[in-house]
């Protein structure tokens, strides 16, 4: 059991991986001093503990043979960051704005807010609709009051749509407003999930990939305006939040 947050550990379930893997060592007994059999015992030890490192503050003790594991269920303090004002998360669409934004809320402890959903709860339309029936300018226009809502509110967590920031009245608010947070995916990384993506991107469909790519390029220009920029990879949302909170803690903003 892998959890990103100690705040959501089940600690019974902890408990019962502990017995499950006490009696799976039972049953195999000692690990032979030497050998593939003993390598295979070491690395599920190993990964047994990372996977509580990872879980939460860990530390391990051996001592006449017993192997003793401490794991600190406590949630970590927030960090400290610049003020209270909202973190507003851009990027191009599929990056993993909503997702990350949701881990980073719990990590700071502060409310999350999508703007897309903040639209579709107002209009009682999904965006798909919306675009795909001609009423893109709707859109926007209902896009730009739920930023507006948005970046006013304190200690909040903001995923904003990938189109937001191509509006300079929404830029310039966000960015007066918010702490803006770009996160960046190079296209190569991005391309091979163009089509997993049009099922749920209106404004892809019945763009060839060049046609998306000059959209990516054009959008990733009006992102440049964002008080910090993160690289993403191949790295998990986990480690990507960490990354973002790092980076806002050396912020100095006035």
């Amino acid at each position: 059991m892998v959890c990103s947050m100690a705040s959501e550990l089940d600690p019974t379930a902890l408990v019962d991986r502990f017995r499950q893997r006490a009696e799976a060592v039972r049953r195999r007994g000692i690990p032979p001093v030497e050998g593939i059999e003993r390598k295979r015992f070491v690395d599920q030890a190993k990964q047994d503990f990372m996977d509580f490192a990872i879980i939460a503050d860990a530390d391990a003790q051996l001592v006449d043979g017993v192997l003793t594991l401490r794991v600190d269920l406590t949630a970590p303090p927030a960090p400290p960051l610049p003020d209270d004002r909202p973190i507003a998360l851009a990027g191009f669409m599929g990056v993993g704005k909503t997702s990350i934004g949701r881990l980073l809320a719990r990590r700071l402890g502060r409310r999350f807010l999508d703007t897309d959903e903040m639209v579709e709860e107002r209009a009682k339309r999904g965006i798909v609709d919306m675009i795909s029936s001609g009423d893109e300018d709707a859109f926007r226009r209902a896009e730009s009051l739920a930023i507006e809502e948005a970046v006013s509110e304190p200690r909040t967590v903001v995923a904003l749509g990938g189109g937001a920031l191509m509006d300079a009245a929404n830029r310039d608010r966000i960015v007066g407003s918010a702490v803006l947070v770009h996160l960046d995916m190079d296209w190569a990384a991005l391309e091979p999930r163009i089509d997993v993506l049009r099922s749920s991107r209106p404004l892809l469909g019945g763009r060839s990939i060049d046609e998306v790519h000059d959209l990516f390029l054009d959008r990733r220009q009006g992102y440049g305006v964002a008080h910090v920029r993160v690289s993403l990879g191949n790295e998990a949302p986990e480690e990507v939040v960490e990354e973002i909170v790092a980076r806002l803690s050396e912020l100095s903003l006035r």
